[in-house]
């Protein structure tokens, strides 16, 4: 029987697509074998492109909404949490430390969910001026911000390195060193 590997793809603009330039490197975790997309340089211009284009969208809608949105994620994640402890074990998890990987993203998510329409009150500042006028501190998000993470898998850890610029109103390209 031919084995058959898993291709992952990259998620760009809503879609799975694959690298342009086709090459993969393959992984194997617990007798899995995985190909991994090498990623050009357009792959990652694309990425961009496509992001920028995100965090106009994501940048137009109020902090309520973006909290509603991070609300319903972390609903979506419990509401499959089986799911994502068998992938967590899958990558070498044992399953009490899955669970309580799952746990602690659902957690840190319902908490930068909570902060996303409270943090300009957090951040913002009312500057003490020599006139009769006020100066008040305004903070804007700034972009496309480009999160690195490490090669562990960690659901948490992922989530941790997007949720705050996401929480602020900005778009992200996470990668990952796997």
């Amino acid at each position: 029987m031919t084995e058959v590997k898993k291709t992952y793809k990259h998620y760009v603009d809503g879609k799975f697509v694959r690298s342009e330039s086709g090459k993969v490197y393959a992984i194997d975790l617990k007798k899995e074998k995985y190909e991994i997309p090498l990623t050009s340089k357009k792959d990652l211009r694309d990425a961009v492109t496509s992001s920028k284009a995100g965090f106009t969208k994501w940048n137009s809608l109020t902090m309520y909404n973006k909290s509603q949105i991070l609300y319903r994620l972390s609903e979506m994640i419990e509401g499959n949490k089986e799911s994502y402890i068998e992938l967590l074990m899958d990558h070498g998890f044992t399953k009490q430390k899955a669970n309580k990987d799952i746990d602690e993203s659902i957690k840190n998510i319902v908490w930068f969910a909570g902060l996303a329409d409270k943090w300009e009150q957090l951040a913002g500042n009312l500057n003490p001026v020599s006139e009769e006028y006020f100066n008040i501190s305004h903070q804007n998000p700034i972009g496309v911000v480009f999160s690195l993470s490490g090669s562990n898998v960690s659901l948490n850890e992922l989530l941790m390195s997007i949720l705050p610029s996401l929480t602020v109103g900005c778009s992200v390209i996470s990668y990952s060193e796997e």
